[in-house]
């Protein structure tokens, strides 16, 4: 029973590092909840697992060991529709080359 006890506890282990793996972001659409806009209030929005959210990355090639590229960054993007500005916070991928390293924040406009 001792032996059973140790798989049990090992699996417990490695069943919550793979759950929290990913990084987690919030998820919102101020056009829907107005706490998503600026100033950001969290209260009701909903903090995601975004390795959850592979789905989402099916737009982009497949790496090299053929396997879909996972979340690397939370992204918060601005638009003005009908003169509404709307800020949908998410998931997000981007290239990390050398040359990016170490960089907090990255502006795209267009």
């Amino acid at each position: 029973t001792q032996v059973v006890s140790v798989a049990l506890a090992t699996a417990i282990v490695l069943s919550s590092i793979v759950s929290c793996a990913g990084i987690q972001c919030f998820k919102c659409n101020s056009h829907y909840d107005k706490n998503c806009g600026d100033p950001f209030n969290n209260y009701t929005s909903e903090l995601i697992n975004c390795d959850q959210e592979e789905h989402r990355m099916s737009h982009l090639p497949l790496k090299e060991d053929e396997t879909r590229y996972s979340a690397n960054i939370c992204r918060k993007t601005v638009q003005i529709i009908a003169e509404e500005v709307r800020v949908i916070r998410s998931c997000g991928w981007l290239p990390n080359p050398e040359s990016m390293k170490d960089r907090d924040c990255f502006t795209r406009t267009g």
